[in-house]
């Protein structure tokens, strides 16, 4: 009996020596980005009118939570260690309202829902249609249609299919320039917008 412990702790120690058994954490090296908006102008402080900005719409492909790219024409890369810190719909929700906001002084800007507040005058919907960033040509594709309707009576006042296209900064730490990249393509479709209205 005492034999058999003898050899139990006997083989321990010799892992622990060999570095079998090695408890030490490992780094993990998952990175997590967030887009954030781009100050297109001085934010105004007179408020008169309300857009309320509806939860934007995304392709299937877009919704995960590992960072997207194409690297070739119609082959796309799911980053296995490069994740959103936020769901990328509900990103792109708040960099609109933020961007809007910045960019139209006679309006308040509030996000989807907005049970409990009083209804805005106006509703935004977008629906993005493509939003790709292409690693063969280093720039950003982002495709969408948005329209906006008078929340009194339901008519439509505006609608669009707007297409941007921006260049990533540097080709180096890709992911960092592919956030980048997004971030200036929503600040390009948040002025279209914003001058509409």
């Amino acid at each position: 009996m005492y034999r058999k412990f003898f050899v139990i702790i006997l083989l321990i120690e010799l892992l622990f020596l060999t570095g079998c058994l090695n408890f030490k954490a490992k780094d993990d090296p998952t990175r997590f980005y967030m887009l954030s908006s781009v100050v297109m102008e001085q934010r105004c402080t007179k408020v008169g009118r309300t857009v309320g900005v509806a939860r934007v719409v995304i392709p299937d492909y877009l919704d995960r939570a590992k960072i997207v790219t194409e690297v070739r024409e119609n082959e796309f890369n799911v980053g296995e260690f490069h994740c959103w810190a936020e769901s990328i719909d509900r990103g792109i929700t708040r960099v609109m309202v933020e961007n809007l906001s910045s960019r139209l002084c006679n309006f308040s800007v509030l996000p989807a829902p907005w049970r409990g507040l009083a209804k805005p005058d106006l509703e935004l919907h977008v629906h993005i249609l493509e939003f790709k960033s292409q690693l063969h040509k280093c720039e950003t594709l982002l495709v969408a249609r948005y329209y906006i309707t008078n929340v009194s009576d339901g008519k439509n006042v505006c609608s669009n299919e707007v297409c941007v296209t921006v260049p990533f900064v540097d080709c180096g730490d890709y992911y960092l320039d592919v956030v980048a990249s997004m971030n200036e393509a929503l600040a390009g479709l948040s002025r279209e917008i914003a001058d509409k209205l």
